[in-house]
């Protein structure tokens, strides 16, 4: 569903712009990391085809990354949008010594807590739901289909028990695939918390799962 992005702040020809998976240009890298900062440059003097591409790259995982904050629904792609309406609104305190992406994500972050805080709790049991879903095997029995999705219900569940600050470094890391390095500059940590979280959050989810690792 395509969203008009409010105008206030944004390019009068941004109204209605949509997002294709295809459109989704792929990370590679440190060279993604220049790309993103030249992006930013160019965006910072005004450039919309820079914000545009900017915002081709980033819509997906960042109504993701809310997803995994707020829970599944239209919120989401608001808190997003949001997100890049704060980019460009300020767009030209942007001094370009940082990387692009954690400074992305730590601006979604924040606009998903409000959010949260904002809202009941209703549908939090559908975070993390498309991203942790697998290739459907079509193939399946019923049996098996209802089995995989019990399993997929209690990873879900078991993430959501996670501590908040450990469940959003194992989230960036295992879902978003960023470093532990973009990830401690998105949480406001050190990289050596983020390997704390990440340990930490994987010794509880075999102890949950453990029923599922052992054999019968």
């Amino acid at each position: 569903m395509a969203h008009a992005l409010p105008i206030v702040p944004l390019p009068v020809s941004w109204r209605g712009i949509k997002r294709k998976r295809s459109e989704i240009s792929p990370r590679e890298g440190s060279g993604a990391d220049e790309r993103d900062r030249c992006l930013m440059d160019r965006v910072r003097t005004g450039d919309e085809e820079a914000f545009r591409q900017l915002f081709d790259t980033y819509w997906e995982p960042l109504v993701g990354y809310a997803a995994m904050i707020i829970g599944a629904g239209d919120d989401c792609e608001d808190v997003a949008l949001q997100a890049f309406v704060r980019v460009w609104r300020h767009r030209t305190k942007w001094a370009g010594n940082g990387a692009v992406r954690p400074y992305l994500y730590r601006i979604t972050r924040n606009l998903a807590l409000n959010a949260r805080r904002d809202r009941l709790v209703r549908d939090a049991r559908q975070r993390t739901t498309q991203l942790i879903e697998g290739d459907a095997n079509h193939h399946r029995t019923p049996a098996q289909h209802l089995e995989a999705a019990c399993l997929r219900r209690e990873v879900r569940v078991a993430i959501d028990l996670l501590p908040e600050r450990r469940r959003d470094a194992f989230v960036l890391s295992r879902f978003h695939g960023l470093s532990h390095h973009e990830i401690a500059d998105t949480l406001g940590i050190s990289s050596q918390t983020v390997a704390n979280h990440l340990s930490a959050a994987m010794a509880d989810l075999r102890i949950t799962l453990a029923h599922h690792l052992t054999d019968a």
